[in-house]
């Protein structure tokens, strides 16, 4: 007895040790017989990553997995991926592994499996890679037995994780199953049987560029028979939801060679009104559990006839409601008066004459009712769409009653007299002038306010009319914080806009009473500006976000006419401020624009683009008669190209040319500004306490008083690119000092200037004076002397230097040039003995210096007080 055990103990042991051992053994030459097998059947490339064999997972049958199974194409669709799978494990017997030339598999599963499959327009498809030639030949050759290499003897199959995408070009017809899961339980080998299955699955189907079903959830649960020898499927229990729509099927589909047979009917299991929402998909209606409902709603349908080339079956799908009720447990106003008729209709079985109607659909929400009805005809290429919208919506009660999700307020009632028909050919043929559409559509207070925006919008009034492709805008009032506008106008190509993401064209008239862009603009953070004490009487500056970012959009095209008494801009208050201004390609064209600010006017024609990240802008500004302190206050850039006009108190001109970019937050990006600025002091006073270079000037040089200076009609012109601003030679006077300055500085403050100072011999004292007038011939009050001063430095801190050598050449030859025809030989001694020229070196040094120090006595001395 012991022996017998122990000899059944080491049979055993040696049978486990097989199982272990026999997978390790013939694992690479059962990989190899398992391709030769599916590839000599086959017109594709079947490949995979790696195989794994296995005799004790599925025991007494085999287990084979294979990871990353790749089908693709050769001939007709060759490089297309027919399948693409992560894993597929096989079940078959162990012993003809071994032993047998066949394969017979039992079993099937597959997990995270993508199967594109395509039919193109000549109707060949992608999944057809048998090798024609291998049956012929085998059906041809009687003599031999016959072989049958790959068996499928399947008694349970599954499919989890994956997807399906069915694409025929010769029907127009794209089907796709996304999250698809699938398994099936049944006698695949026998003729007849009973497969037991169930699906889960999000389904979408286009037709002809039309959207059926997109994302659409289906489970179904059924008991097929399945006859494989008249090829039909037939449905003996089931149960199937659509979204959240519960449907029961009856009836079969049988496949001939030429067309399918189909004869199927379905309908709700009860006459619950939940069934109609189910319809709804549930991201738009919600969670139905806990609904309250009230009436019915049965939805009821049949499809019979043949599938063929030319003809579908004809169908006869409706839907009705009279007089429902529905509630949702976490709102707290009802839907009802719900009345609903619709259906999908084909008499026929032309494709052409199928429709879908829903007429009418009604509710009421409180004392709000609105209708509507849908007929869409010809479901082809010449789809005809006939809609209609009419009633009243407090925005308010509709989120009080229906499932939205926003944390936004909603307020405002919504009126609606629309009626449209048109053909949807005509409108992808951009004839829009065949389409019929009119009606009436008002809004009345609403209501819009976002964390994005500083201030609440209020529209208080709005009305649309429209006739065929036009929408005029009667009414628009709207305010926002302490702003308001009114609008009207007209806008175009509004069925291109909706349905062909064309462009939105009109043409808007504003007017406004007080605008200010700060209750308008989106930012994280905020900062109030304080304007000067005379224009904070007009009225206060608007708080205006730093971060504040615009980027225009592409698809319109509005030209805006507007008018405001009143219109604020950080610390830039415009008063009466009209134009005309185009948004376009996301850019705004502002032309004939012109305001009353600082005192003055501003005319303005320019550009601002936001095609890329960084805008950009070209603009030209005609300001006239503006306070010059004023503008030197609140326009920064002037700080930058005239710091100067801080020390003036007046009027002036100035135009302003320029281009550049802008930062996200419209700071500009000074080193990227090309342009020029004429400026002209109309009338001025000076105050050089205000400027460093002025008063150093001031305090200096002892002629100069600019603080009794009053200056008129001078005019500058500057240049700037690269960071660097250039002025070009202009003249005034100090007095009776000439003043000729030019030069350039940078925005980095730092100085180069030039300048020449035309000074009475006055100033060079009596003795010297007198002297230089005698050999002039001039009186002492009409002789004049060139002095060239140079500034370098910086504004706050500027450094004067005067060219004592080049004053002094300058007036040698000034001298000699009057007195040259006749008093040559004279003057030249004359001039020798009191510059230097004939007398010894050291004398003429002594005389040299004695002008030097004249000269730079009127420079780096303090004036003396009065």
């Amino acid at each position: 007895m012991k022996k017998t055990l122990k000899i059944i103990g080491l049979i055993l042991g040696l049978f486990i040790l097989a199982l272990f051992v026999i997978p390790i053994l013939f694992e690479d030459e059962i990989e190899a017989k398992l391709k030769k097998s599916i590839n000599q059947n086959l017109t594709a490339k079947v490949d995979w990553q790696s195989l794994d064999l296995s005799l004790i997972s599925h025991f007494p049958k085999a287990s084979l997995d294979l990871q990353q199974l790749e089908i693709v194409n050769k001939l007709e669709f060759k490089g297309d991926t027919l399948i693409k799978s992560g894993a597929i494990s096989l079940e078959l017997g162990v012993w003809q592994l071994l032993t047998s030339d066949e394969i017979i598999i039992d079993a099937v599963e597959v997990n995270q499996a993508h199967i594109n499959i395509k039919v193109n327009e000549d109707g060949k498809a992608n999944y057809n890679i048998t090798k024609v030639e291998a049956n012929e030949k085998t059906s041809t050759n009687t003599d031999t037995k016959d072989s049958k290499p790959l068996q499928l003897a399947l008694n349970s199959y599954s499919i989890s994780n994956s997807s399906i995408v069915y694409d025929d070009a010769s029907s127009k017809m794209r089907f796709s199953l996304s999250d698809f899961n699938h398994n099936g339980e049944g006698n695949l080998v026998a003729s007849t049987t009973n497969l037991n299955t169930h699906t889960d699955a999000k389904i979408s189907f286009n037709y002809d560029g039309v959207d059926y079903l997109s994302n659409n959830s289906i489970q179904l649960d059924a008991l097929l028979k399945i006859d494989f020898d008249k090829m039909k499927f037939s449905f003996l229990e089931n149960e199937a939801l659509i979204n959240q729509l519960p449907l029961n099927f009856d009836g079969y589909v049988q496949l001939f060679d030429d067309y399918q047979d189909i004869a199927i009917s379905f309908s709700t299991p009860n006459a619950d009104f939940k069934n109609f929402m189910g319809l709804i998909p549930e991201a738009y209606a919600g969670n139905l559990n806990g609904i309250e409902t009230q009436g019915e709603f049965q939805l009821k349908g049949e499809i019979k006839g043949q599938v063929t080339d030319v003809k579908i079956p004809t169908i006869n799908i409706t839907g009705n409601s009279n007089n429902a009720h529905i509630k949702y447990s976490d709102l707290p106003q009802p839907i009802s008066d719900i009345d609903i008729d619709l259906a999908v209709i084909n008499e026929t079985g032309i494709v052409e004459d199928t429709y879908v109607s829903i007429n009418p659909f009604s509710f009421k929400i409180v004392e709000d009712r609105f209708s509507g009805s849908l007929k869409m005809s010809d479901l082809t290429e010449k789809m005809m769409i006939d809609l209609a919208a009419n009633g009243t919506l407090n925005l308010a009660n509709l989120k009080q009653a229906y499932p939205i999700e926003t944390d936004l307020p909603m307020q405002g009632i919504l009126k609606s007299n629309l009626n449209g028909k048109f053909s949807l050919a005509e409108v992808q043929n951009k004839n829009y002038e065949q389409v019929n559409l009119n009606g009436n559509l008002g809004l009345n207070n609403f209501i819009y306010q976002d964390e994005a925006l500083p201030k609440e919008i209020t529209i208080s009034n709005a009305k649309l009319k429209f006739t065929t492709n036009t929408a005029s805008l009667t009414n628009f009032e709207m305010q926002a914080g302490k702003s308001d506008l009114k609008a009207t106008g007209s806008l175009n190509n509004l069925m291109g806009f909706a349905l062909n993401d064309e462009t939105l064209k009109g043409v808007l008239n504003a007017t406004s009473t007080n605008f200010r862009v700060g209750d308008f603009m989106a930012a994280t953070e905020s900062v109030s500006k304080q304007p000067s004490e005379e224009t904070s009487t007009d009225y206060e500056v608007a708080n205006t976000p730093e971060t504040a970012q615009l980027q225009l959009p592409n698809f319109l095209d509005l030209t805006l006419k507007f008018n405001a008494n009143k219109v604020n801009y950080t610390n830039f208050n415009f008063k009466n401020m009209s134009g005309r201004m185009q948004i376009k390609d996301a850019s705004v064209k502002i032309s004939d624009a012109s305001t009353e600010i600082f005192g003055g006017t501003l005319n303005l024609d320019g550009l601002f683009d936001t095609k890329t990240s960084q805008p950009n802008f070209d603009f030209k500004l005609g300001f006239n008669l503006v306070d010059i302190t004023e503008s030197f206050e609140a326009v920064d850039l002037l700080k930058s190209l005239a710091p100067i006009t801080k020390a003036l108190n007046g009027n002036m001109n100035f135009d302003l040319n320029f281009d550049g970019k802008l930062t996200q937050n419209f700071d500009l990006v000074k080193e990227s500004l090309d342009g020029n600025l004429k400026a002209t002091i109309v009338k001025a006073g000076v105050a050089p306490e205000q400027s460093k270079l002025l008063s150093g000037l001031n305090s200096n040089f002892s002629g100069i008083k600019l603080d009794k200076l009053n200056l008129k009609d001078i005019t500058a012109l500057l240049s700037f690119t690269n960071g660097q601003i250039k002025t070009k030679p202009f003249s005034f006077n100090i007095g009776d000092i000439g003043v000729n300055a030019q030069g350039s500085h940078g925005f980095d403050n730092q100085l180069d200037y030039q300048l020449n100072l035309n000074l009475p011999a006055k100033y060079l004292g009596d003795d010297v004076g007198n002297q230089l007038s005698q050999l002039a011939g001039k009186s002492n009050e009409n002789f004049k002397v060139d002095v060239p001063v140079s500034i370098s430095g910086s504004h706050t801190n500027p450094t004067f230097n005067i060219n004592t050598k080049q004053a002094i050449n300058s007036l040698k030859n000034q001298i000699i040039n009057q007195q040259k025809e006749n008093l040559k030989d004279k003057i030249s001694d004359k001039v020798g003995d009191l510059l230097g020229n004939n007398k010894s070196d050291s004398t003429s040094t002594k005389t040299e210096e004695k002008v030097k120090e004249v000269l730079g006595g009127l420079f780096g001395k303090k004036k003396k007080k009065n």
